[in-house]
């Protein structure tokens, strides 16, 4: 009983502990736990109650409010806590083989603490020091917002896109407009959002959309699609490509841009490896699937060259005026270009090339080396033997 015997306090296995009217038998609030309630005791001046419980902690509740107040941690269940005359330190006994004093901080300096704080808990405090769910989470200090973090994790925890983590988003969103009936469950739109069921499927939408884009990169398009679609049911007004400045709303098209970029980071790396032909085929799969699919001029010029390098310039010789004809400026670009025409026995052309490359050089032996090239070039001849070629790539 409390000390006015107007409240009764029981503690159960059902993992709760709850505070009675004695008038009317009615609850007037149900304090958390994770396991089964083996104790409650009241403080001396009936301001605050504590609980003792099979997982691990005693905790202390205010009397009032049935808010959460402090944990307090052992290594194995708690069987029996009792509170000193003062009201100042709280006794526990555990299974862990200890018996332990706590202070407690009485209620007018936890009223000071709140009134020098500029927060409440962060979910990671909650978690730590409460050993709660984000869905029981309450304030500490009542007059203090929920603090930013609560939303950010749920948001965080939706992105996986799973139906349970969309219930549990769910739920913790619904605590926050409990605990502040004015919160804005997405503050980082424009707008403020109250429905917590349409806030947490729009988390959980780019979760999905990720997920899609990779399934796209690796060839399975019919799944991204599938994912796309998940997306839009989850938040119709999602752009499913955010990658561009358009709105997006076709998963098939989407799907198919973001298979043609898959193409396209494949074949760079096949064309460092001098797999030539496998890359011309991946560029070609990807421009037929996105026309604007891009394909820069550093990735041409890389194509370029490699094919150059490995006796297949005539093969790339369209590699090299597509690069030069997104990098008109890029004197190093040219240089490639430069030797296809060489190897390909456009000595005009080459010449005109590897010229702008000199330009571009800053050492005097490389500039020497290229302008030696010119001068045979000049002379009918193709410098860019099999040897010259095993020297630059090298």
């Amino acid at each position: 009983w409390s000390q006015d015997g107007k409240t009764i306090a029981t503690a159960s296995d059902d993992n709760n502990a709850r505070l009675w009217n004695a008038d009317t038998g009615k609850v007037i609030a149900t304090l958390n736990h994770q396991d089964w309630v083996n104790a409650v005791a009241w403080i001396p001046d009936g301001k605050i109650i504590a609980t003792a419980s099979d997982d691990n902690t005693a905790r202390l509740w205010n009397a009032d409010t049935g808010k959460a107040i402090a944990t307090l941690n052992h290594q194995d269940w708690v069987s029996a806590v009792t509170w000193s005359q003062d009201g100042k330190t709280i006794a526990t006994a555990s299974d862990d083989n200890t018996a332990r004093l706590h202070w407690v901080m009485p209620e007018d300096l936890m009223t000071e603490a709140c009134r020098r704080l500029s927060r409440n808990f962060t979910v990671e405090e909650w978690q730590r020091y409460m050993n709660s769910r984000l869905d029981t989470y309450q304030k500490t200090c009542e007059e203090l917002p929920v603090h930013r973090s609560l939303i950010a994790e749920a948001k965080k925890l939706a992105k996986t896109g799973e139906k349970e983590d969309i219930k549990t988003v769910i739920s913790i969103l619904k605590r926050a407009q409990e605990l502040d009936a004015e919160i804005d469950l997405d503050p980082d739109t424009e707008i403020i959002e109250k429905d917590p069921e349409v806030v947490a499927k729009k988390f959980a939408a780019p979760g999905k959309i990720e997920e899609g884009k990779k399934l796209a990169q690796q060839g399975k398009i019919e799944k991204a699609i599938s994912m796309f679609k998940e997306a839009q049911e989850l938040s119709p007004e999602i752009d499913i490509n955010p990658d561009t400045e358009i709105i997006e709303k076709y998963p098939e098209v989407v799907a198919n841009k973001f298979v043609a970029t898959g193409k396209v980071e494949e074949g760079k790396k096949l064309a460092k490896q001098g797999k030539i032909q496998e890359t011309i085929t991946l560029y070609e799969q990807a421009q037929r699937l996105d026309s604007d699919v891009e394909i820069d001029a550093n990735d041409w010029g890389e194509l370029c060259r490699s094919g150059s390098l490995n006796n297949q310039a005539q093969d790339v010789i369209f590699a090299c005026e597509n690069a030069v004809e997104l990098s008109p400026d890029n004197g190093f670009i040219q240089g490639s270009r430069g030797l296809a025409r060489a190897l390909t026995g456009d000595y005009p052309g080459a010449i005109e090339d590897f010229q702008v490359l000199v330009n571009s050089l800053e050492y005097e032996e490389e500039k020497a080396k290229v302008e030696g090239w010119i001068e045979t070039l000049k002379k009918g001849e193709n410098p860019i033997t099999s040897e010259e070629l095993d020297k630059l790539k090298n």
